[in-house]
């Protein structure tokens, strides 16, 4: 982050089993990325809430897990439960030995 000039606006969090400590930044966020993660995550439907609760309007989530990992049946499971939390599904592109989703908030 030194090296690229970013140490400025990367900001570190310490999550929990139980949160994620960002609900001070409730609506303010435009874009999540999570690469590899949802799989490792004890409390799905905590996760998506919170990440949904921290997104602007019209705020996007983009997901992305291994299929050396996770399976599809496991991932279609994950996608139904960021709906379940309010996400809607914009996009499922197809990414090398990976399962993806684009997720809005409307």
């Amino acid at each position: 982050a030194n090296k690229a000039g970013l140490s400025g606006i990367i900001e570190t969090r310490i999550c929990t089993q139980e949160s994620l400590g960002l609900k001070d930044l409730k609506g303010q966020i435009d874009f999540v990325f999570a690469s590899a993660v949802v799989h490792e995550v004890e409390n799905v439907p905590t996760f998506f809430s919170e990440i949904y609760q921290i997104l602007k309007l019209d705020g996007s989530m983009f997901i992305i897990e291994p299929k050396n990992r996770v399976s599809e049946e496991n991932f279609k499971k994950s996608v139904y439960t960021a709906r379940q939390c309010g996400f809607h599904i914009i996009k499922e592109p197809q990414v090398s030995r990976s399962f993806a989703a684009l997720l809005e908030k409307k």
